[in-house]
C-alpha cells in the first residue's frame, strides 16, 4: 500500500481515493499509471489540451505538488507537449486555467499555436546547406555573370573606409596620450 504513495508521504491519497481510482481506471489501468508515473495521485480533472494531456488539481497536497499533468501518451511522455497557457497554470504563475471564462483576457491574440519539440523527428529544423536538407541549395553569387551585374552595389564605401590608413584607424580607436 505504501508504494502507492510514492514521494507524497503523508499527503498521499486515502484508501477511499485509491479504491475510487481503481474503480475509475480499472486494475490494469491503475497498475499502468503507477508503473509509468511512479506514483498514484488522485485529483480533480481541470482540463485537457490538444495533445491529450490531462491536467489535475488537488488542494490537499502541499503547494508545489497540488497541480500535475498526466501526458496523453504514457509510453512516451514528453514535457514539451505542454502548451504555454497550461505551463503557467501548472507552475502557479496564473490561477486561471485555459478553460476559465476570463482566461481569454490574458491570452494575447498574437500567440502562435504550440508545437512540441520536433528534434529527432522527420519534421525537425534543418538549415540551408545541411546534408540532410532536401530543399534546393541557395544560389551562389557570381559577380562575373551578366545576370548578377545589376545586383552589385556600386560606389558604397566599406565600413571604416573613410578613416584612412591602418595607423589612422588605430589612432581613432585608441588615441595616444600626449606626453609632457
Amino acid at each position: 500500500f505504501f508504494f502507492l504513495l510514492g514521494s507524497m508521504g503523508i499527503y498521499g491519497p486515502s484508501v477511499r481515493q485509491i479504491i475510487g481510482e481503481i474503480m475509475r481506471l480499472g486494475p490494469l489501468g491503475t497498475f499502468r499509471k503507477i508503473y509509468y508515473m511512479n506514483i498514484l495521485k488522485v485529483g480533480t480533472l481541470v482540463g485537457v489540451d490538444q495533445f491529450g494531456n490531462q491536467y489535475y488539481e488537488n488542494r490537499q497536497y502541499p503547494h508545489p505538488k497540488d497541480r500535475w499533468v498526466e501526458y496523453g501518451n504514457l509510453y512516451n511522455s514528453d514535457p514539451s507537449t505542454v502548451p504555454a497557457e497550461w505551463f503557467g497554470w501548472l507552475h502557479h504563475m496564473i490561477d486561471l486555467n485555459p478553460h476559465h471564462p476570463d482566461y481569454h483576457k490574458l491570452n494575447p491574440k498574437y500567440r502562435r499555436e504550440h508545437l512540441p519539440n520536433l528534434t529527432g523527428t522527420k519534421y525537425r529544423y534543418l538549415p540551408h546547406g545541411h546534408l540532410l536538407n532536401k530543399e534546393a541549395k541557395p544560389v551562389q553569387f557570381n559577380p562575373h555573370s551578366p545576370k548578377s551585374q545589376s545586383m552589385q552595389t556600386v560606389g558604397l564605401p566599406r565600413r571604416g573606409a573613410d578613416i584612412g590608413t591602418k595607423q589612422e584607424q588605430m589612432e581613432v580607436k585608441f588615441p595616444r596620450k600626449e606626453q609632457h
